[in-house]
C-alpha cells in the first residue's frame, strides 16, 4: 500500500515547532492564533486532498439535490462564517474555531483518498476554518490614513506591519531601494515558507473553479523557493479609484535599433543545430543624461496640456540602464508632486546586477514635505530565444553568421536570477504588477501566483514587434483579463517595429506599440505613429461586486478600464526638434 499522509501529518510539516506562540514545547492542540496562519494550512489541506471543486453555494434546495461529496455552504453556515471573521477582533482564538480545529489537528485520516467513497468531515472542517480566516483578514495589504486607524482589524494592522517590516523604510531617506528583503508571506515565523507563503490579495475570479475562488482577502502561494511574492505598500495615502483616474504617459523608447547592437556568439557548429547567445548592446544610451530629461520634459508637457495631470510613466523591456533609471527617477520626484509612479525596463537592478529587469518606484511625501521614492526590481524569469524566422522578420540577419542552420536557435544572454514578483499597491485598494516578454507566454513559474494575487493592473514590457489582436502577447492578455480579471497593458518600443515595417509596403505596415485588455472589453491596440513619440492614455476605476463559490460577498474591487477617447498621440512642435531627431530619427 502506497504512504500516506494523514492531517495531522501536514498540519506537524506547516507548523514544525506547533501552532502556540506562547506554549514553548511543540504543541499543535491549540488552533492558530493568526488569520493567514490558519489560512495556511487549511488552504494546504483543501489543496493537498484535492476537494475544493466540492464546494457549492446551496441557496436553496434539499441537501440530496446535490452530489453527495459537496461541501455545501448554505445561506445560515455563510452568515456565521461572516460573524466568526467579523468578530475574531484580538489575537485569540474563538471557542468555536477552537473547537472546529481540535477535531481537524486530532484527524488522523490520509489528507489524499484514492477511493470513490463518501466525504470526509474534515473537508467542511477545513473550508469553514479557512474561509474565517479569510473572512478575518479584510484589509490585510492596503495603506489607510491614521485617522482611520480605529477602524481597521488587529488582523489588518499586523499583516500590514509584517509587510513594513520585512521591507524597512528610513523615513529620512529620499530613495528606498527594495531590492530583495521585501517578506515573502505575512504568514507568522511558525508557517514554513517552505512548503507554503500567504500573501494579500485583490481580485477573486468568477470564472473556472480553484482555489483562487474560495477567498477575497488572502492569497495561497508557492513555496518562496520556487516563486517569491512581494506586497508592497505605499508609505502614504493614495488616493480612491473612483474619485480620481488614473494618466498614463507610455514612451515606446527605444525608437531605433541598429544590427550592429544586436551581437551574436556561436557556441556549437551547425552540425549541433546552430544553437548559440546573443546580447543586446544598449548603445541607444548614449546620449547626455540632461538630454534624456529634456526629451522626457517635453512629452510630459505636452501631456499634461491635453490632461492636466500625469500619474505615471511607463518604458519598455531594457529601454534603460540602472544608472538611467534611476536619474529619471529622481528627476520626477523633484519635479513633478503629482507623479503616482514609473515602471521600465532596466539592464540592471537595483543591487546593480546585470541582466533583465522590470523596476517600478512609488512616489510619496515625508513629514518634512519632501519627495521620497521607493523603488523595487524584479528579474526576467525566461529568457528569449530568437529562431531564424524572427531573424528574418527583424531585417537582423546580418547581426548572425551568414551560414545559419535552419532550424538554428538563438538564446538571449542573461543570467535568471531568483523568480519573484512584486505586487505594488495603488490608489487604495487595487494592485499593480510588472511582466517581462517572455514572462508573459510562459504559464510558469508566474502566472498561477500572479492569478492568485489577483493583480488589478498588470503592465507587460517588450521587446517586440506591433501588438496586434492576433498576436501573441493580446492572446496571452486575455487569458489574465478573464482570470483574475486582471487589465493588461503590453508596451513595446517602437525600435522593432521599425525593423519589422522596413520591407512592407504601406498597407501592411503597423505602429501598434501596445495593447489594452480588460475584462470588459476586446483588446484595443495602441497606435503610435511615425510622427509621434509617446502615448497618453487615461484610465478608471470601476467598482465590482465579486463572489467567491460559496456565496460570500466581497468588498469592492475595481476594474481598471480605459477611457473613451483613450489613446491619445503625442507629438513634440517644432521648439523640440533638435531632440526628437537626437532620439526618434
Amino acid at each position: 500500500m502506497a504512504f500516506a499522509l494523514t492531517v495531522k501529518d501536514i498540519i506537524k510539516q506547516i507548523f514544525p515547532e506547533g501552532t502556540s506562540f506562547e506554549t514553548k514545547r511543540e504543541s499543535w492542540s491549540e488552533a492558530p492564533a493568526y488569520p493567514p496562519d490558519l489560512f495556511a494550512i487549511t488552504g494546504v489541506l483543501l489543496q493537498r486532498a484535492g476537494v475544493y471543486q466540492h464546494i457549492i453555494s446551496a441557496e436553496s434546495g434539499k441537501k440530496e439535490e446535490f452530489p453527495e461529496k459537496s461541501i455545501l455552504i448554505s445561506a445560515k453556515k455563510r452568515d456565521a462564517i461572516l460573524k466568526a471573521g467579523m468578530t475574531w477582533s484580538t489575537p485569540k482564538t474563538q471557542s468555536r474555531i477552537q473547537k472546529l480545529w481540535s477535531s481537524l489537528e486530532n484527524c488522523n485520516e490520509p489528507v489524499y483518498q484514492t477511493t470513490n467513497g463518501k466525504k470526509q468531515k474534515w473537508w467542511d472542517i477545513a473550508f469553514e476554518l479557512l474561509a474565517i480566516a479569510d473572512e478575518a483578514s479584510k484589509g490585510a495589504g492596503y495603506f489607510i490614513p491614521k485617522e482611520d486607524h480605529q477602524n481597521q482589524s488587529w488582523v489588518a494592522k499586523s499583516a500590514n506591519a509584517l509587510l513594513e517590516t520585512g521591507a524597512p523604510l528610513n523615513p529620512r531617506s529620499r530613495h528606498i531601494r527594495h531590492n530583495n528583503d521585501a517578506i515573502c508571506s505575512i504568514t507568522s515565523h511558525l508557517v514554513n515558507t517552505d512548503i507554503v507563503c500567504v500573501q494579500p490579495k485583490s481580485r477573486t475570479p468568477e470564472v473556472g473553479c480553484s482555489l483562487r475562488n474560495i477567498s477575497h482577502y488572502l492569497s495561497l502561494l508557492p513555496p518562496r523557493g520556487h516563486m517569491k511574492v512581494h506586497w508592497l505598500t505605499p508609505p502614504a495615502v493614495q488616493a480612491k479609484e473612483h474619485s480620481a483616474n488614473l494618466n498614463l504617459l507610455l514612451v515606446p523608447y527605444p525608437y531605433k535599433i541598429e544590427n550592429s547592437w544586436i551581437k551574436a556568439k556561436l557556441i556549437c557548429d551547425e552540425a549541433d543545430n546552430g544553437w548559440g547567445w546573443f546580447e543586446i548592446d544598449q548603445m541607444w544610451l548614449s546620449y547626455h543624461e540632461k538630454e534624456f530629461l529634456n526629451f522626457i520634459d517635453a512629452l510630459i508637457e505636452k501631456a499634461r496640456s491635453l490632461k492636466g495631470s500625469i500619474n505615471g510613466i511607463v518604458l519598455p523591456e531594457l529601454s534603460l540602464s540602472y544608472a538611467s533609471y534611476e536619474k529619471l527617477a529622481e528627476h520626477l520626484r523633484d519635479h513633478y508632486p503629482n507623479f503616482d509612479f514609473l515602471v521600465a525596463g532596466t539592464s540592471q537592478n537595483c543591487n546593480e546586477e546585470s541582466g533583465n529587469f522590470a523596476l517600478a518606484s512609488h512616489f510619496y511625501e515625508l513629514e518634512t514635505g519632501k519627495r521620497a521614492m521607493a523603488t523595487v526590481s524584479r528579474p526576467k524569469h525566461h529568457r528569449w530565444s530568437l529562431d531564424t524566422s524572427q531573424i528574418q522578420t527583424y531585417n537582423l540577419v546580418s547581426s548572425f553568421p551568414a551560414s545559419l542552420a535552419s532550424n538554428a536557435k538563438w538564446w538571449e544572454k542573461i543570467p535568471l536570477h531568483q523568480r519573484r514578483i512584486h505586487v505594488n499597491s495603488l490608489r487604495n485598494s487595487s494592485v499593480f504588477t510588472a511582466m517581462i516578454c517572455e514572462d508573459l507566454a510562459r504559464s510558469d513559474p508566474a502566472h498561477e501566483p500572479l492569478r492568485s494575487v489577483g493583480a488589478n493592473l498588470v503592465f507587460v514590457l517588450l521587446m517586440d514587434g506591433p501588438q496586434l489582436e492576433w498576436r501573441w502577447a493580446s492572446r496571452y492578455s486575455t487569458g489574465l483579463a478573464e482570470d483574475p480579471g486582471s487589465s493588461v497593458l503590453t508596451l513595446t518600443s517602437r525600435a522593432l517595429l521599425e525593423r519589422w515595417n522596413a520591407d512592407k509596403p504601406d498597407e501592411e505596415k503597423s505602429w501598434s506599440v501596445g495593447i489594452w485588455k480588460d475584462s470588459k472589453n476586446r483588446a484595443t491596440p495602441l497606435e503610435c505613429q511615425q510622427d509621434a513619440q509617446a502615448l497618453l492614455i487615461e484610465l478608471a476605476g470601476t467598482s465590482e461586486v465579486e463572489r467567491t463559490v460559496d456565496g460570500r460577498r466581497g468588498r469592492e474591487a475595481f476594474c481598471w478600464t480605459m477611457v473613451s477617447g483613450s489613446p491619445l498621440e503625442i507629438r513634440l512642435d517644432s521648439k523640440h526638434e533638435k531632440l526628437v531627431k537626437l532620439f526618434c530619427e
